[in-house]
C-alpha cells in the first residue's frame, strides 16, 4: 500500500526539551540528523509522529484557557460550568 498524505499535528510549548524528554517516554525519539532548535519532529516505531514548536514564552499561560467565543483567554476558574 502506497503511503498516503496525512495530516500531522503541530504542538506548541515553551519548554521544547522538556517536551521531548516527556514524549521520549512514550517511545517516540527525534531523528538523529534533526538540529532545529524551534522545532521539534518526533516519531515511534510505529510510524506515528509528533511535532513541536516553540512559541514565545507568554503565549501559553498555565491556568489560562483560549476562549473561542470571543479569542481572548479566560482563567480555568471562569471556565468551568461553560458548555
Amino acid at each position: 500500500m502506497p503511503d498516503l498524505p496525512r495530516p500531522i499535528a503541530i504542538l506548541p510549548c515553551t519548554g521544547l526539551k522538556a517536551a521531548e524528554q516527556g514524549w521520549n517516554r512514550r517511545g517516540f525519539r527525534r531523528p538523529r540528523d534533526q538540529a532545529f532548535d524551534e522545532y521539534c519532529m518526533l516519531t515511534d516505531q510505529a510510524g506515528a509522529e509528533v511535532h513541536r514548536a516553540r512559541t514565545a514564552p507568554d503565549w501559553l499561560v498555565p491556568g489560562r484557557l483560549i476562549d473561542p467565543a470571543t479569542d481572548g483567554t479566560r482563567s480555568i476558574e471562569d471556565a468551568r460550568g461553560i458548555d
